[in-house]
């Protein structure tokens, strides 16, 4: 009997160490779960500025809009399209179709860039880079030529740059973006080494978003208003009558330059040999005197 008792207690005894020793396994498990969160954690909460940084310069490079351009269509934008017209026009009455030309570019609304006026003895001509509203190119355009106006030259070209404004918008707006986030990062930098990043980060965003922006307003121009390059001209003729007196003197005043050009070279051969000159003149001398005592004798 005590044998069956002995036994019983010491089965009781060999079961209470094992649950024990379970609880001890499951708490030792349990601890290190809990230090690798810990550890895992405080990992992933030391985040540094320039990590951020670097973060944020791939997430820029994954949002470029130049890398998604074969992605976006085109075809429902309005085209943006820059205009260039070259005309050479031969004017019946020069003074008349300067002062039409004038008119018309009232009336459309356009201006002149640059002008050039050029008089010759046999030609008069104008040469003028003018600026017009798109709406208006192709009537101003058309009111250079006349029946006594002939136009001698004319070529249109046209230059598509829809898409080239839109990614430019796009780019504008998504580097704003970019910087509204680097400026929230200075605000949480800490280091002197981490400003000095952010901030030249946000210089050199601000650079982008200026070239950018004046790039686009270039093109807005371009596309606002067309360019017109305008050469017109008219030959003039002289009369005979006032060609004879013309004639006369202007070969009176060759003959009287001609005459003078000798002259001029004349003195400069003689002074190039004045040494076989005054030998001349030497040799002269002593066969007179020579000749002079002969006949004395």
């Amino acid at each position: 009997m005590k044998t069956i008792t002995y036994m019983a207690c010491l089965a009781i005894l060999l079961s209470i160490a094992c649950n024990s020793a379970k609880k001890d396994q499951l708490k030792a498990k349990e601890s290190t779960v809990e230090m690798q969160f810990t550890e895992s954690a405080t990992v992933d909460t030391t985040y540094t500025v320039p990590q951020m940084v670097a973060d944020e310069k791939a997430a820029d490079n994954m949002s470029d809009p130049g890398q998604k351009k074969n992605a976006v269509s085109y075809q429902d934008w309005d085209k943006k399209l820059i205009k260039t017209a070259n005309i050479t026009v031969e004017a019946a009455n020069y003074p008349r179709f300067d002062q039409d030309i004038r008119s018309a570019l009232k009336r459309h609304g356009a201006y002149i860039a640059s002008e050039e006026q050029v008089f010759s003895d046999d030609r008069k001509q104008n040469m003028m880079t003018i600026k017009v509203p798109v709406l208006h190119f192709e009537s101003l355009l058309g009111s250079f030529g006349s029946d006594s106006n002939r136009v001698i030259q004319k070529n249109i070209s046209t230059e598509d740059v829809t898409s080239e404004m839109y990614d430019s918008k796009s780019r504008i707006e998504a580097r704003k973006k970019i910087r509204e986030r680097y400026v929230q990062l200075l605000q949480q930098a800490k280091k002197m080494d981490d400003v000095l990043k952010v901030e030249q980060e946000i210089n050199n965003i601000q650079e982008e978003l200026e070239s950018a922006a004046g790039r686009l307003n270039y093109l807005s121009h371009q596309t606002s208003y067309s360019t017109i390059h305008l050469t017109y001209f008219t030959l003039v003729t002289a009369s005979p009558t006032s060609q004879q007196p013309n004639a006369f003197w202007n070969r009176l005043k060759e003959g009287f330059a001609d005459g003078g050009d000798i002259l001029v070279e004349i003195i400069v051969i003689a002074i190039r040999l004045w040494p076989l000159i005054l030998l001349g003149i030497l040799i002269g001398l002593l066969w007179k005197r020579k000749r002079l005592q002969v006949l004395k004798k």
